[in-house]
């Protein structure tokens, strides 16, 4: 049986979606690494310091400014990471 190549990019599109969605990892390789700024590295610092002083309203004062630039912060009990959002 052969597979078009329109076929086989349509099927691999489908992939890639369900990579998205689910967290399904076929594409682990292919994800490249994204440099943080500078500016929200700084960002999250100062956050870290506000959440181990509890200082709460700040924490989420300085989030919504890092997501204002374009990325997105999630906490576990790890600490905090930070992905490009888009």
């Amino acid at each position: 049986m052969e597979v078009d190549a329109e076929a086989a990019s349509e099927a691999l599109g489908v992939f890639r979606r369900m990579d998205e969605v689910l967290g399904i990892v076929f594409f682990e390789n292919e994800k490249k690494e994204v440099e943080v700024p500078a500016e929200v590295k700084a960002l999250l610092d100062a956050r870290a310091e506000a959440r181990k002083a509890k200082n709460w309203t700040e924490s989420d004062r300085l989030r919504d400014e890092i997501a204002a630039l374009g990325w997105a912060v999630k906490d576990s009990r790890d600490g905090q990471s930070v992905e490009k959002k888009g």
